[in-house]
């Protein structure tokens, strides 16, 4: 196999294994999105009162959430330049 279909195959895992906008998240697609580790996340970031709150299917089962909430709360910690 040559370099470049190396280089391509280890593309397309990437992209299989990065989460989609297509589907709820859970907890380890919120971490990996973060660039944290899932242990924090699940400790520090889920629970705070201005993360977006969590969908369960009939109340039941591992919360998940919607990419586009955990997108737009992520991003309302964006720093402001000065100057």
């Amino acid at each position: 196999m040559s370099a470049t279909e190396t280089n391509i195959i280890k593309l397309l895992e990437r992209i299989a294994a990065s989460p989609s906008d297509n589907r709820l998240w859970d907890a380890q697609d919120v971490a990996n999105y973060l660039n944290m580790k899932k242990g924090p996340v699940a400790n520090t970031v889920l629970p705070r009162p201005d993360f977006p709150c969590a969908i369960r299917i009939a109340g039941k089962g591992h919360p998940k959430w919607e990419p586009k909430e955990v997108k737009a709360w992520a991003r309302s910690f964006k720093e402001k330049r000065v100057g």
